[in-house]
């Protein structure tokens, strides 16, 4: 197959946000045995640079409308957001989310195992369909990817992020978080079999 070096979504801003957003979809995928502390933490540094990488992906035009595949099945998504419901615990905090940019007097609320399972979700997706390695489906991934970046999980993004710095920086009982969660480990890491699946078909290389 030959490669267009000059089709934008071989350009740098592109790859290096293929490259944040994979890094965001295996964190979260491998994320069960971490320490809230550590994830709370590593998440406050990732999220802005997912961010800022996305705000500037080329605008791409796309010539022809190539059908992209949802790779994150209702299951997948579940089990994403709840590894993170459970690791936050009493901490998985109710954050300000605006309904649409398009309507951004009215704003509802979503716990933040919500807002970084949506993330997840388009960001996998995205990930998936670029590395198909067409270069029609891959123009088509970063078109769809800016747009529900900018119409969706953008702002909700930004929303998440006085939250989780709050628990970075806050008064935040982790040992007594990690007291209360001890006795459902042993649940949480019996359906780590589902997205052990997955990574197996998926891989991890671009």
């Amino acid at each position: 197959m030959t490669i267009n070096k000059d089709n934008p979504v071989f350009s740098r801003n592109v790859v290096e946000f293929v490259t944040v957003a994979l890094e965001y979809c295996t964190f979260l995928e491998k994320c069960s045995g971490l320490p809230a502390r550590d994830f709370t933490s590593a998440l406050l540094r990732l999220l802005p640079v997912t961010y800022v990488k996305c705000s500037i992906l080329p605008s791409i035009e796309s010539e022809e409308e190539s059908p992209l595949e949802d790779f994150v099945t209702e299951d997948i998504y579940n089990h994403i957001e709840n590894i993170i419901s459970q690791k936050l615990g009493e901490y998985n905090l109710d954050c300000e989310v605006p309904e649409t940019v398009s309507q951004s007097d009215e704003t509802t609320t979503a716990q933040l195992s919500e807002i970084l399972t949506d993330i997840y979700q388009d960001l996998k997706n995205f990930v998936m369909s670029y590395k198909t390695g067409e270069e029609s489906i891959m123009k088509e991934s970063v078109l769809v990817c800016k747009q529900n970046f900018e119409q969706f999980w953008g702002a909700r993004l930004v929303s998440a992020q006085p939250g989780i710095h709050k628990l970075v920086y806050g008064e935040t009982d982790w040992e007594s978080l990690r007291k209360t969660k001890k006795d459902s480990n042993e649940e949480a890491d019996s359906s780590q079999w589902i997205i052990t699946k997955r990574q197996q078909e998926w891989g991890y290389g671009i």
